[in-house]
């Protein structure tokens, strides 16, 4: 029932003695929310540019998830634009009592849309993560188990959008509180709880999912606890997804609206910019390895043109010359399974990458270890290796005579 406080229609009255200012009141978290929103806004725009332009320039692949990451920051822009304009009007972080029923319409229209907006934020930044998860193993139960997890947290971010749009009959019941008391709404509030109940467990889903597979990596301890590392900093959303619902749980039964929701608008905002940010990490290792190697513990020259592979273990069984005036130009390499992952994203990790190896000599000698023969005799040599196996890996080999004193050696996969 609205109110009537020296001719200004409101939606509480004011506590007895209270002197209202409906021209200038007094405001809360103004600077808090401007300072959060700037900074994170910034570094959510860095962190999406480096994605992109690893994403487009380094790995040369715009894949669905990078349309996803977009449409998810897209989203969050405008649902922190709608709350900005509410602290800009002073509609929130001021006391009911002290504004206007125009104003306060006003707010409930933006605390009825941001939240439809911020539904697909937080569908988009998820649905994002899941299909990065996908190229992570291609096993057929990993691949079920990614997109069941892509289903739960696009649906239920789909179905909290539709609960809130049509909460209310008449429609207008929504933002309009005139209609309060002749209106048939659902309890908003304990959708906006569940809402906030829903992100804590798809992101501990999220979190939990690609950890038994990154256990069975054949990599490093130092690596996998490095990886391991990448998704409980992800994670950090999970976070903020329960401040906001212990924030939200008292603010929701409070008559005080505009009040009460300050510190709810502001965790929105913090949530919104970490998503995303969240959703740019696994590209920043190639990102690091094309700009700043040394930053994350590489040398300068281990990143190629298109962002380079890890070092290799089969470096060390490399083909050796005898007769010959150095090192081969190009020794077999074998990409580091973390490393396709974090450089990719998109493609199958390769086991095997190798390449051709020429050298000027009298002839060659292979490493013991390949159980391949000796040519001593000059010519072009060509050889197969049939399997990934270094002890008791099969060669073939095939001689050619070009009667050149130039000879090389091709490892076909």
């Amino acid at each position: 029932m609205p109110f009537d406080v020296n001719g200004t229609i409101t939606i509480l009255p004011p506590p007895p003695g209270y002197v209202v200012n409906f021209a200038d009141p007094p405001q809360e978290g103004v600077m808090v929310m401007w300072t959060v929103c700037i900074v994170e806004n910034i570094l959510a725009v860095l962190f999406l540019a480096q994605r992109l332009y690893t994403k487009i320039f380094l790995v040369g692949k715009f894949q669905a998830e990078d349309a996803t990451v977009i449409l998810a920051w897209l989203s969050s822009i405008a649902t922190q634009g709608h709350l900005l304009h509410l602290y800009y009007i002073k509609a929130v972080g001021v006391h009911a009592f002290e504004m206007s029923i125009e104003r306060y319409i006003v707010f409930s229209k933006i605390i009825f849309s941001a939240p439809l907006i911020y539904t697909v934020t937080v569908g988009a930044a998820k649905g994002t993560l899941c299909l990065f998860y996908r190229r992570i193993n291609p096993a057929w139960s990993f691949q079920v188990g990614v997109w069941f997890l892509f289903v739960i947290c696009v649906g239920s971010s789909a179905a909290v959008c539709f609960s809130l749009l049509f909460a209310c009959k008449p429609f207008r019941a929504n933002w309009d509180p005139l209609l309060a008391d002749t209106a048939k709404c659902l309890d908003r509030p304990a959708i906006y709880v569940t809402t906030a109940a829903i992100g804590v467990f798809t992101d501990v889903m999220l979190l939990a999912f690609p950890i038994p597979t990154v256990l069975g990596l054949k990599i490093k301890t130092k690596q996998k606890v490095a990886f391991i590392g990448f998704f409980v900093l992800g994670s950090i959303t999970m976070i903020t997804s329960i401040v906001r619902l212990f924030i939200l749980l008292p603010s929701l039964t409070s008559a005080d609206q505009t009040y009460a929701l300050t510190s709810g608008t502001l965790w929105i905002c913090i949530e919104a910019n970490l998503l995303i940010m969240c959703c740019c990490l696994p590209t920043l290792r190639q990102f690091f390895r094309h700009l700043a190697p040394s930053w994350i513990g590489e040398s300068k020259g281990a990143s190629s043109a298109a962002g380079g592979g890890s070092t290799s273990k089969l470096n060390a069984y490399a083909l050796r010359t005898f007769g010959g005036s150095g090192p081969a130009r190009k020794t077999p390499r074998r990409k580091s399974q973390l490393d396709s992952i974090m450089r990719t994203q998109g493609t199958r990790i390769d086991d095997l990458d190798y390449d051709k190896t020429s050298q000027d000599g009298t002839g060659w000698r292979s490493d013991s270890r390949f159980g391949a023969t000796t040519d001593i005799r000059g010519g072009r040599s060509e050889v197969s290796l049939a399997g990934e196996g270094v002890a008791g890996a099969t060669l073939r080999v095939i001689r050619r005579f070009s009667g050149r004193r130039r000879s090389g050696w091709r490892v076909l996969g």
